[in-house]
């Protein structure tokens, strides 16, 4: 829970009564609320959607006053449909990145099959890249339950962006999501990072491909498993080093410590 110092706008929105709330905005008269700091809208808004209070979010709109990616996570959160509708009539963009992230209402949303079908058939791109090139279903991957990833890929989540078998292998996910995301063309045999330059210093640090990452992390059943649905022993990280050699550094380096 978040705290702010109280304005008389944040004050009345918080009270719920959407009339003082009318008045004090000089509704409809005005088409804006030039008269209140950005910090006192801000904080209006955040109240409002907090308490799910969908008429004075709808009045505060209607007054531009403009939520922000962590309203919309709020929404998300109390599974407040009506008010992400008017957000996103208003002009929110479903997919707008994060401070060059993906957009953080992703996270809250894995959990609900329901409300992650309604987010992506409102408009949510499961592939919308990163500036390193992963997406939300890169994310989806690290912690979503099977149902979900299943969910997002009879959605349009796609294999081939953000390096979802390599985020699966390193966070030493179940083989049965490992196997769906190979059933659903995701290569063994890609190089992480491959071709992004924004990720030079993970290309210096030595990436490879989801075998390489299988042998760091010491996941022998996905070793196999990776093995068995024709992962390349013989293909070499970016600093020359194939699979089994990562296995023999980290070896040595667990037992030197």
């Amino acid at each position: 829970m978040w705290s702010a110092e109280p304005t008389p706008l944040t004050d009345t929105v918080a009270s719920g009564d959407v009339e003082k709330v009318k008045s004090l905005l000089g509704w409809p008269a005005a088409n804006d609320i030039h008269d209140f700091t950005v910090q006192d809208k801000f904080y209006a808004m955040r109240t409002a959607v907090e308490r799910d209070y969908l008429w004075i979010v709808s009045l505060l709109l209607s007054k531009g006053v403009k939520p922000s990616p962590f309203d919309f996570c709020t929404a998300v959160k109390n599974l407040s449909y009506p008010i992400l509708e008017l957000m996103l009539d208003t002009g929110f963009d479903i997919n707008a990145a994060y401070q060059k992230d993906y957009p953080p209402f992703w996270r809250d949303a894995f959990s609900d099959l329901e409300l992650v079908r309604w987010l992506v058939e409102h408009g949510a791109d499961p592939n919308a890249p990163t500036m390193f090139g992963l997406t939300p279903f890169t994310i989806a991957v690290q912690c979503a339950s099977f149902e979900t990833i299943k969910l997002l890929l009879e959605l349009g989540a796609s294999v081939q962006y953000g390096y979802p078998l390599h985020s699966a292998v390193w966070n030493n996910r179940e083989e049965e999501i490992i196997k769906l995301l190979l059933s659903s063309g995701a290569s063994p045999n890609t190089i992480e990072f491959e071709g992004q330059p924004q990720s030079y210093v993970d290309s210096v640090t030595g990436v490879g491909t989801p075998l390489h990452v299988a042998y760091m992390v010491g996941n022998h059943k996905l070793v196999q498993l990776l093995l068995e649905h024709g992962a390349d022993p013989k293909i070499r990280d970016t600093r020359g080093r194939r699979p089994a050699e990562i296995h023999k550094i980290k070896g040595h380096l667990t037992a030197s410590i």
